[in-house]
């Protein structure tokens, strides 16, 4: 048995966990797993204690949640980083980058592409575009639903959890 084989059922209790269970980080994850689940690092023994213990579904979601905390924390301090940078470029890079994919969209949607622009190429800027608005908005709408709730910004209540 291999960890890709436990991936699925993990899954099942907690998907994310599941994905890098099956991922090329299997082996790592499983012992993640094993280690949470009381067992040895072996994908029989995770499987097995999956059937037999009724909390194993806890304890996974724990280890997720616990992974996703990890991750926003990273990601708030990547953008406080940005944000605080001594540089206009470094504090303004994800604005311009999106601002020139929105061009990019408008020219084409002028004519001003060549016509022997690949519809694959297209369509995957449309992708980023998407992407990168979608991001903006719900970051932003997260940002004003943090501060009306808290009277501070998000980056300020993610400061003060520490």
């Amino acid at each position: 048995m291999e960890w890709r084989d436990v991936a699925h059922t993990v899954g099942q209790l907690a998907p994310a966990l599941g994905g890098a269970v099956g991922g090329p980080a299997g082996a790592a994850a499983g012992g993640l797993v094993a280690r949470a689940l009381g067992v040895a690092a072996r994908p029989e023994a995770v499987a097995e204690a999956l059937q037999a213990d009724p909390a194993a579904a806890i304890k996974l979601r724990r280890i997720e949640a616990d992974l996703e905390a990890t991750l926003i924390q990273g990601r708030a301090q990547v953008v406080t980083a940005e944000a605080q940078g001594e540089g206009w470029l470094q504090r303004n890079w994800r604005p311009l980058t999106m601002m020139w994919f929105a061009g990019l969209v408008g020219a084409h949607w002028l004519g001003m592409t060549p016509e022997n622009l690949d519809p694959a190429a297209v369509s995957q800027l449309m992708d980023i575009v998407q992407l990168g608005i979608g991001g903006y908005v719900i970051g932003r709408s997260a940002e004003k639903i943090v501060k009306t709730a808290s009277g501070a910004g998000i980056l300020d209540h993610l400061k003060t959890k520490r």
